[in-house]
């Protein structure tokens, strides 16, 4: 009878989902995506501020602070379901905040598609009956 690796000590991998980083990244995305809007319809802004819990749009003219809110919802709408950010408007700039849904959403994505990269590299490996965990 052999042993399988498991039984022999085999190799273990363990990884971590840097999720503010994640968060960060898709903010960093949505901000460029409204600032490209931004120019198509010629509203001079400051360059967005962006962390991985909130993205500030501040319009150069606080009188266009209604047409930067009217961008938003093509952006940023989620149809059928919760939108992915909720906006507010304070102190003459648009904030968007991930919705706790949205950042649910986002980490357990992220998490599946690395598992499904870890399953099939180790399937290419031609390692036989793998124990893969979440």
């Amino acid at each position: 009878m052999t042993l399988g690796l498991d039984l022999r000590g085999g190799p273990h991998l363990l990884l971590e989902l840097d999720t503010q980083d994640l968060l960060r990244n898709q903010n960093q995305h949505l901000a460029e995506q409204f600032s490209d809007e931004l120019r198509n319809v010629r509203i001079a802004h400051a360059r967005p501020v962006v962390s991985e819990n909130l993205i500030q749009i501040i319009p150069r003219d606080p009188g266009h602070l209604d047409e930067v809110e009217d961008i938003g919802p093509e952006l940023i709408e989620n149809p059928g379901a919760a939108p992915f950010y909720s906006v507010k408007m304070q102190a003459g700039q648009l904030q968007l905040q991930p919705t706790e849904a949205y950042r649910d959403s986002l980490t357990a994505d992220a998490v599946e598609r690395s598992l499904e990269v870890v399953r099939r590299r180790l399937d290419e490996s031609g390692l036989v009956e793998p124990g893969i965990t979440r």
